[in-house]
């Protein structure tokens, strides 16, 4: 798989004498594609209309109304960006104007040519939580009357494993078709196979092997994407009343229209699980939790390895996810904080059978690491919990999975709570 590069647009702070510079020299820096898109945040009561006159009055594109968050995601013009934006700035309709930062998935998949043995079975991060325990024992908890939102790259819904799990989806990109939600790089289909893998005698399992997938494809086919095409996402799962969302990917900075619109959901009623994000390697022995290639080279270095959750996991009201090992062990690429809740089996050494096996594009199977894999288990095992009690609050999710995970022997802020314990968690709801 081609590397995927962690990128952070620059974040411009602008001042009123700087404003006043704008004016004069008409924007004749040039800025890049990715610099000139912005997110314009509107003053409450500002109409829809007023919105649209002024982006137009300024030369600039809308890509996304964001209604949710009183906002505009735009693209300035490629001749005098600055002014545009110094145009914008100066309206009293407008609280701020930030930028469409990007984001990547929290996770690396390496496809297997080959499928799986016929007889199907549980991949050991299943077994690792005691999937395969509930199953047996409660025959008809699997997830069944029970939507997540899977906000990724897409799911492949030509899957043997997959295609009568999936019941719609949403391509929440700028500029593509709204209804093309599959997925060309396998990210998003290997959440979605750890998550609902059906039980059909082929490949795998999944923790809630009846739930209902929705594809909201956030993630271009590289597996990065720009927050206001997340945010467009998370409007469609609030529009469509899901109470369930993984998001395995993560944004280096803390962005206001990210936290304003995860926010909105959380007072709504939806549980938003997310990765804790990847740190890159600090050795080049050590491995950094997917973003390089699929093979057993040395890890990407970078001089200041990341401390601290990527957002949305870092908030309070979104369930925090960091990655075990197969060892149970927490791993080295695992981000730490004290907003870490719990964790999940993420995998190690890519590839190998250490690693999480599960679905990819194209109909095939791959293993794949990263705090994303460990996510996709916790949010399958909220599916069980919802199935079994619908009106479960977001709270009372998070308690649930925190007392009675299993406790690795690690800092707090390294394993949250621990390790979850899905049967455990299902004996304490009956």
């Amino acid at each position: 798989m081609a590397r995927i590069v962690r990128a952070k647009l620059p974040i411009r702070v602008i001042v009123c004498a700087f404003l006043s510079l704008v004016l004069i020299v008409g924007g004749a820096l040039a800025q890049s594609d990715n610099e000139r898109r912005k997110i314009v945040i509107f003053a409450n009561g500002i109409s829809l209309e007023r919105q649209l006159r002024l982006v137009k009055e300024s030369g600039s594109q809308v890509l996304h109304t964001l209604w949710l968050i009183q906002a505009l995601a735009i693209e300035l013009p490629s001749v005098a960006p600055d002014l545009a934006l110094a145009i914008l700035l100066s309206s009293p309709l407008v609280t701020g104007v930030f930028p469409d930062l990007q984001s990547v998935a929290d996770g690396s998949i390496c496809i297997i040519p080959e499928l799986p043995p016929v007889l199907e079975d549980y991949a050991w991060g299943l077994q690792h939580i005691y999937v395969p325990e509930v199953h047996t024992q409660w025959p008809d908890l699997q997830g069944a009357g029970v939507v997540v939102a899977i906000l990724d790259t897409g799911i492949d819904q030509t899957h043997s494993d997959l295609k009568n799990r999936i019941g719609g989806g949403y391509n929440a990109r700028a500029g593509e078709n709204p209804k093309d939600y599959r997925d060309y790089n396998g990210h998003g289909t290997h959440m979605a196979g750890i998550i609902a893998a059906t039980v059909n005698s082929l490949g795998v399992i999944g923790a809630a092997p009846k739930i209902t997938l929705q594809a909201v494809k956030g993630l271009d086919d590289t597996g990065a994407g720009y927050e206001s095409d997340v945010i467009e996402g998370l409007q469609w799962v609030y529009s469509k009343s899901i109470r369930l969302v993984n998001m395995s990917l993560g944004f280096v900075d803390d962005p206001l229209p990210l936290r304003k619109a995860t926010q909105h959901l959380y007072n709504s009623g939806v549980i938003i699980v997310a990765s804790a994000g990847n740190r890159c390697a600090i050795t080049p022995s050590q491995d950094d939790g997917g973003d390089d290639d699929c093979e057993d080279g040395t890890a990407a270095v970078c001089p200041n390895p990341r401390i601290g959750l990527k957002y949305p996991a870092a908030y309070s009201w979104v369930i925090a996810v960091g990655a075990s090992t197969f060892l149970n062990k927490v791993a080295a690429y695992s981000l730490t904080g004290t907003q870490l809740d719990i964790l999940g089996p993420g995998g190690e050494q890519k590839p190998s059978s250490r690693s999480i096996l599960s679905t990819t594009k194209d109909g095939g199977y791959g293993r794949g690491n990263g705090t994303s894999q460990a996510a996709a288990h916790v949010t399958g095992a909220v599916g069980l919990a919802l199935q079994l009690k619908p009106h479960l609050t977001f709270a009372e999710v998070r308690g649930l999975l925190q007392t009675t995970a299993q406790d690795l022997g690690f800092k707090s802020e390294e394993q949250g709570a621990g390790l979850i314990n899905v049967q455990k968690m299902l004996e304490t709801l009956q």
